[in-house]
């Protein structure tokens, strides 16, 4: 089941041109990833995570764009354009999750509202650089598994069901209860449960775009909680630039199935869960004894949401 967890805190040449590029961008991803999982007793959490956000955004918009370009586009012409303006998009997902930390100062669930539309903008800025769209062509907003589209160009909206995000909806409400109250509070799905998985030392799960909290903690820290775990559902998202790899091969599926083509227009193939599983366990160690204080999703969810270190 996809989920993180959180501890008790007490052409030919163009073609080859492209191969490369995406090759290098790979390359690049894992060895940047890799470093920022290294402990350092001064880190400062807040500044790699504005980094993280603003290079991952812009590789994700270079690499996308190369793969979605038109046939009289050059690769580096598009690469250089659309990483800066996911970079730019990058930024203000950083934005928005350090909106989150709101929540904690003002001890109103409310803001997660603020933040999650700060972060959809900024995600919406990176995935139509990475699908070599026009700035602002598509705007999106994700609730719970549902994802809301809007068409700037034909003025169209378009409601769509993510299936990895749905499937770990699937898994919270077989775990807990659901809390409407904050739910709609917070615009996230919430659940609540007396232990979660028989381990005491959980203190809540956030799988794909919703979490579920245990009983004891979901009081006494509910808003730094709360704000930590909103983190890592936009962590979830953080790399959903690289969905839009798929379009090629999506738009021939449509021409030879009609039936795909009907569903495509309700279905949006959300992969950038099982990167940040990869992300999330792979590259930084998982969460483990004492490889969850040194884990960089984990203290960008806690820098960002409170201002502490784990």
């Amino acid at each position: 089941m996809i989920f993180s967890v959180s501890k008790d805190k007490t052409k030919h040449n163009d073609s080859q041109v492209s191969k490369i590029s995406i090759k290098r961008s790979v390359v690049y991803i894992l060895i940047f990833s890799s470093t920022l999982s290294t402990p350092a007793q001064a880190q400062n959490y807040d500044i790699q995570s504005a980094i993280f956000n603003t290079v991952i955004g812009g590789i994700a918009g270079g690499i996308g764009a190369i793969i979605n370009k038109k046939e009289n586009e050059k690769c580096k012409k598009v690469f250089v354009k659309n990483f800066l303006i996911g970079a730019f998009g990058g930024a203000v997902m950083y934005g928005g999750k350090k909106t989150t930390s709101l929540i904690g100062v003002k001890h109103e669930l409310g803001y997660a509202w603020l933040s999650r539309a700060i972060y959809n903008v900024g995600n919406s800025i990176v995935e139509n650089a990475a699908a070599n769209r026009k700035f602002g062509a598509i705007w999106h907003y994700d609730i719970g598994f549902i994802r809301l589209e809007y068409e700037t160009q034909g003025k169209i909206f378009h409601t769509k069901v993510m299936p990895t995000s749905f499937s770990g909806m699937i898994y919270l409400a077989g775990t807990g209860k659901f809390d409407l109250k904050k739910s709609l509070q917070t615009g996230t799905p919430i659940f609540y449960t007396p232990i979660i998985n028989h381990d005491t030392l959980i203190a809540a799960i956030t799988s794909t775009n919703g979490l579920v909290f245990r009983s004891a903690f979901y009081n006494p820290y509910l808003y730094e909680n709360i704000g930590h775990e909103i983190i890592h559902t936009y962590q979830f998202q953080d790399f959903s630039g690289f969905n839009t790899c798929l379009i090629p091969v999506s738009e021939k599926w449509k021409i030879r199935s009609p039936a795909y083509k009907k569903l495509s227009n309700w279905i949006y193939l959300d992969f950038n869960y099982e990167v940040m599983m990869f992300n999330y366990y792979i590259l930084y160690g998982g969460n483990s004894g004492n490889k969850y204080y040194h884990n960089f999703l984990e203290n960008e969810a806690q820098t960002l949401s409170s201002n502490k270190r784990l």
